[in-house]
């Protein structure tokens, strides 16, 4: 044990070396390879080491990657969040002129972004709607349907009988349409804008 952390003793005279040196400082014969090695030997254990953990990291880098996949596909699958929400349109004088019945669909993974959006008649036709009922009406009922464009400053809604609105974002989110301010409406009437969710 002693010669171990002392140095290397050379096999011909006795004489104890350094751990770095390659022949014996007495005689000049080469030190046995096992011993020369030592330094080599821990240096493998350090690379094997470095690298078991490196491909640790990078398999558990793998795993959280197919495990996001998953929980991504799966909550595709299940079917987004439906908004309801009433739009009142009102003169300078306060006074409703009409009200707009619309329907939000958003899908899981598309956060706040509205992917698809329908018009109703009435508030109890807005109150039965489902999200089952909703696709099946945004596929069969194209004249139902509300465009929604992207703009520089915020978004346009565009209903079938040509009446528009456009939004400027606020601070409360990009795409959180209770908390937008309405600017710009093709119909002159409208003054004051308001909003009720169910």
């Amino acid at each position: 044990m002693n010669e171990k952390i002392k140095g290397i003793t050379c096999p011909n005279c006795g004489m104890i070396n350094p751990l770095n040196q390659y022949q014996c400082i007495n005689c000049g014969k080469k030190l046995p390879k096992q011993l020369k090695n030592s330094k080599n030997k821990l240096s493998r254990k350090i690379s094997k080491r470095k690298t078991t953990i490196t491909i640790i990291l990078i398999l558990f880098v793998l795993s959280c990657s197919i495990v996001y996949g998953i929980r991504y596909h799966s909550q595709s699958k299940i079917g987004g969040k439906l908004d309801k929400i009433c739009f009142i349109y009102q003169n300078r004088q306060r006074k409703t002129l009409y009200m707009r019945y619309l329907a939000f669909y958003t899908l899981p993974h598309q956060e706040k972004r509205y992917s698809q959006i329908l018009e109703f008649h009435s508030k109890s036709e807005l109150d039965h709607i489902t999200i089952k009922k909703f696709e099946k009406i945004y596929k069969n009922n194209p004249k139902q349907h509300v465009k929604f464009e992207d703009t520089k400053n915020g978004g346009i809604l565009k209903y079938p009988d040509g009446h528009y609105e456009e939004y400027k974002y606020s601070r409360h989110g990009k795409y959180d349409i209770k908390h937008w301010r309405m600017i710009v409406s093709n119909d002159p009437r409208v003054y004051f804008y308001l909003t009720i969710s169910y």
